[in-house]
């Protein structure tokens, strides 16, 4: 399995993901290919909400790709760094992270960390700063024929502008976004997808259909055995919303 597949393989498949980077970690691999396990590792910590361990992982991770001498695979680690410390709440830090790692790119991978930092300026509530970065990255991003990365700065772009309060554009950057994602078998973005769809549905009022975009990602979240608390959280808002409080509690 190639890099780009196992770092892909962190945001479908996560426990599958976390076990191959630990085996290739116990085979002694080169500082380029350690680098790699360690920010899948990094990513699947990321996804599963702690944080810190995460942090430390990408840390370990940029080492590596300084001593192996990529200055590529640097700024790529350090993006994925910057993302994690602004969950971390290490706002300036992760940032400033960012920032580096937008400055040192060019070419596709500027999209990449385009559409990583615009996921931390979502995270922080900068949703039109985030917005500019995703309509400089998708263009990017199509021409690379890198479809989990436009497929992913879509699902963000129609997320700032549902934020923002415009739905125009919304559903067609969710169907695109979903139609990439299942096409390239990102089984975990997919059913993030879905639900994203659901908070949608839900903004606009169409109450059944959040619910029905609900209980398919809760569906394909059990399969890929991940607990998704958020989908939990927005599942109970549209119960109250329908009326349907007795549900909600339960």
């Amino acid at each position: 399995m190639g890099d780009d597949e196992l770092l892909a393989l962190a945001l479908s498949r996560p426990n599958e993901a976390m076990v191959r980077a630990r085996a290739m970690l116990a085979a002694d691999p080169g500082p380029l290919a350690a680098s790699v396990a360690h920010q899948v590792i990094g990513l699947v910590l990321r996804e599963f909400g702690d944080i810190d361990a995460a942090v430390a992982e990408l840390r370990i991770a940029r080492r590596l790709a300084v001593r192996g001498g990529s200055a590529d695979r640097e700024a790529e680690i350090l993006g994925t760094l910057g993302v994690a410390l602004v969950f971390a709440g290490r706002t300036t830090a992760g940032r400033n992270a960012l920032n580096q790692a937008v400055r040192r790119a060019t070419g596709p991978p500027l999209g990449r960390l385009l559409l990583r930092r615009a996921a931390a300026l979502r995270r922080l509530g900068d949703f039109s700063a985030a917005l500019d970065d995703l309509n400089s990255a998708i263009p990017v991003l199509r021409a690379a024929g890198d479809q989990i990365y436009e497929a992913r700065a879509l699902g963000h772009r129609a997320l700032c502008l549902l934020a923002l309060g415009s739905v125009q554009g919304v559903a067609a950057d969710q169907r695109r976004a979903e139609e990439l994602l299942a096409g390239c078998g990102q089984e975990l973005e997919y059913a993030d997808a879905i639900a994203n769809r659901g908070l949608a549905a839900f903004r606009t009022g169409h109450l059944p259909d959040a619910l029905a975009c609900y209980d398919a990602a809760g569906e394909r979240y059990t399969a890929l055995g991940v607990q998704e608390e958020d989908l939990s959280v927005q599942r109970c808002a549209t119960l109250i919303a329908a009326g349907l409080a007795a549900d909600a509690v339960r």
